[in-house]
């Protein structure tokens, strides 16, 4: 069986076959995960984010089928197609994963330091007019950790724009140095509400503005 056979194998397709015909896809899926398996512990990666989502007990001994009943099976087969199916669960495509996600630091690394620049002694600095302030390294991984968490949220980051997020996010870290990454998030969603709020009153205040200009030209 190949592995595009395999995959290729759909829940509807799986109810219809007969339990010696359901143990023989089984088989072939062993196979196959089982072989990606082993690969992925001899090279040492399985750190691999797909051997990490198996059952503990498939990441000591793989995949057996001796013994499962019927609904054992459909099940172990889809846990087989859910791991082949991950780009990571072979030793290629776990390299080329960990070479995009060093692509991608790399390049957030350069657009960090062509906006704000490090320091000497390894320090973000962020120029402002007639100041030069500074954040440590650690506090530049609780700010992209920040900055990425109230960008998914449209209340917050979504709403008020990466500007305003940006600065606002950096401001906080500033003022509370000490503080862990919870602490500062909570503080974080408190002043991105209030900023949220400012910017609400003003649309309102500007249409109502225009609203009333409006009137008096007509």
């Amino acid at each position: 069986m190949t592995i595009q056979d395999f995959l290729a194998v759909d829940s509807l397709t799986l109810a219809r076959l007969t339990d010696a015909q359901l143990r023989e896809i089984a088989t072939g899926g062993r196979k196959i995960a089982n072989q990606r398996i082993s690969r992925l512990k001899a090279a040492e990666m399985t750190n691999s984010p797909a051997f990490q989502a198996l059952p503990a007990k498939v990441k000591s001994a793989g995949f057996k089928t001796a013994g499962l009943n019927r609904n054992a099976l459909l099940n172990q087969i889809q846990q087989q197609q859910q791991f082949v199916r991950g780009r990571t669960s072979t030793v290629v495509g776990w390299k080329k994963e960990q070479v995009k996600a060093a692509t991608k630091a790399a390049q957030v690394t350069r657009g960090l330091k062509s906006r704000y620049g490090y320091d000497e002694a390894g320090q973000l600095v962020v120029l402002k007019p007639g100041q030069k302030s500074a954040l440590t390294q650690k506090q530049v991984g609780k700010y992209w950790d920040l900055f990425h968490k109230m960008q998914q949220d449209p209340k917050r980051g979504g709403s008020v724009g990466s500007p305003v997020l940006q600065k606002t996010v950096y401001d906080v870290i500033k003022e509370n140095p000490r503080n862990g990454v919870k602490s500062l998030e909570k503080i974080l969603a408190e002043r991105l509400d209030e900023e949220y709020e400012q910017m609400q009153e003003e649309r309102a205040s500007t249409a109502e503005d225009i609203r009333r200009g409006g009137g008096r030209r007509l």
